[in-house]
């Protein structure tokens, strides 16, 4: 059985979601998780598909830091 989460954040403009998208396109395949970031106008849209509860939830853990990081990261500028 795969779980599947798809999360949508509208941001403030379309640049920062494109930020975002390419901050994120790092090697996104882990062994039980495999992670797909894009940007669609003003939206960052993640999705993720598991293996098991436990992937799915460290994948989005690990992926939520991140992309808190990146805004907080945007702002300073």
């Amino acid at each position: 059985m795969k779980y599947n989460l798809t999360l949508e954040i509208e941001l403030d403009s379309g640049d920062k979601a494109k930020i975002l998208a390419k901050a994120l396109s790092y090697d996104k395949k882990e062994n039980r998780s495999k992670i797909d970031i894009k940007a669609k106008g003003k939206i960052l849209i993640l999705n993720i598909v598991a293996d098991d509860k436990t992937a799915l939830r460290s994948a989005f853990n690990t992926n939520a830091r991140l992309i808190n990081s990146c805004l907080k990261c945007l702002e300073v500028r």
